[in-house]
């Protein structure tokens, strides 16, 4: 299974359990203690879907963690990560809100709930924060990666790129005038590696970039592509 399809299916299973499992434990609080069955009479008997609402609590949460199995990628940015936060900061804080504006909880289980919350909240929130350093991580070095990649690159094409291209190049802009570039090329011709022919060209090459910038006047280039012709 393709990466993508595998992250698709575990954010389907993994956010329907979580759905399940939200509504179940939403009964679950409340319908808070009750006992059924037995000798004896009890205070609060449990209502008739009590069943019902444990095996959607629990299908809810096997469904959450078989998502996250599914995508593998619990604390690295991915599907398992969303689930997790979603599952843990998102069940926390619906539970704190539940219990703490909810005036029919008693007394202990209204502490027991907002214990259970917090801890799922910050569960929620440090695997959140771990995934947000991870995006920024991996986007500041992919960014400093492309910008050494194209100085990898345009140092490549510096070294594998013929003089007479360069010379064709800076008469087609207007660089050089027919002249210039007739007694170039003849210097070129008869120059060797490293010799006065080649290292003029480059110095004009740069030059004229740094006019078509902005950085240097026509006057200016014309006046320092003299000084380099001399």
């Amino acid at each position: 299974m393709k990466r993508v399809h595998r992250e698709i299916v575990a954010l389907v299973v993994g956010l329907t359990g979580i759905g399940l499992a939200a509504v179940g434990f939403n009964a679950v609080l409340e319908i808070g203690t009750c006992s059924s069955g037995g000798p004896y009479v009890s205070a609060r008997p449990c209502p008739d879907n009590a069943s019902s609402v444990f095996w959607t609590t629990f299908g809810g949460a096997l469904l959450w963690a078989v998502g996250m199995l599914v995508s593998t990628r619990i604390f690295v940015p991915g599907a398992g990560l969303i689930l997790w936060v979603v599952g843990f900061a998102g069940g926390g804080a619906a539970t704190l809100v539940k219990v703490r504006s909810d005036s029919t909880i008693g007394g202990d289980a209204r502490l027991g709930g907002t214990i259970m919350a917090v801890t799922f909240l910050l569960n929620g929130l440090v695997v959140a924060a771990i995934g947000i350093f991870q995006l920024v991580r991996r986007r500041t070095h992919g960014q400093g990666q492309r910008h050494r990649d194209r100085r990898a690159g345009a140092a490549a094409t510096r070294r594998g790129r013929s003089p007479f291209y360069d010379l064709e190049n800076l008469r087609s802009t207007g660089a050089l005038t027919r002249e210039e570039f007739t007694l170039l090329r003849a210097d070129l011709e008869n120059a060797g590696p490293g010799e006065e022919g080649l290292d003029r060209i480059e110095r004009i090459r740069r030059i004229a970039q740094r006019r078509d910038s902005g950085a240097l006047s026509t006057g200016e280039f014309e006046r320092q592509k003299r000084s380099i012709l001399r």
